[in-house]
């Protein structure tokens, strides 16, 4: 993993969990997965978790956001490895 971020040029900072002060985006996020996976559903079984989280996901990273310009996550990471010498396996 620590390969990956120097790859990218990113710097690993640890926070405090719970730290909204610290990685409020992250926080942010992670409220409003809660309120939309698991505040209306109830799952049955680890298998239905998974799948109901990859919809979410796969949602999400179609969904044009305003910090990125009106651009999706998906269509964000598509440009920036077309621009880049990194290869991502999959």
């Amino acid at each position: 993993m620590a390969k990956d971020i120097k790859a990218l040029h990113m710097k690993l900072r640890r926070t405090g969990p719970y730290s909204p002060w610290q990685n409020g985006n992250v926080e942010r996020s992670h409220r409003e997965d809660g309120k939309i996976l698991y505040g209306r559903k109830v799952f049955t079984s680890e298998q239905e978790l998974i799948r109901q989280v990859a919809k979410h996901e796969a949602g999400y990273n179609k969904t044009a956001k305003t910090g990125l310009n009106f651009k999706n996550p998906k269509q964000i990471v598509s440009e920036y490895f077309s621009m880049c010498n990194i290869c991502v396996d999959n």
